[in-house]
């Protein structure tokens, strides 16, 4: 069963800074494996992530769950979603820290 107040308190959260990274989706250069990792942050279904970052539609089905098993793509989402995870603490702590003098 879904808890209403906590979909609620989610959608109050400015999350801009969760989006793709521009820089690597947009550099020609960049790696399958990076540009993987910055649309599964745009896509709910990793198929989809995958056909964004140029992987073929024969292996698109599978290729997230073939990545998750090696420690070094393991590695470097981690990285990218604490990353992303650490830069939402200030936002979250000022909204929280808002609603606290607000409701005094």
């Amino acid at each position: 069963m879904r808890n209403k107040g906590a979909d609620m308190m989610a959608l109050e959260y400015d999350v801009s800074n969760v989006s793709p990274n521009p820089a690597v989706i947009n550099d020609p250069n960049a790696e399958k494996e990076d540009l993987l990792i910055e649309y599964l942050s745009m896509y709910q279904n990793p198929k989809d992530a995958a056909l964004a970052a140029g992987y073929a539609e024969a292996t698109a089905g599978n290729i997230y769950s073939l990545k998750l098993k090696k420690p070094k793509f393991q590695d470097k989402l981690r990285a990218k979603y604490t990353q992303r995870a650490l830069g939402l603490i200030p936002r979250i702590a000022k909204i929280e820290s808002d609603k606290c003098r607000g409701s005094t």
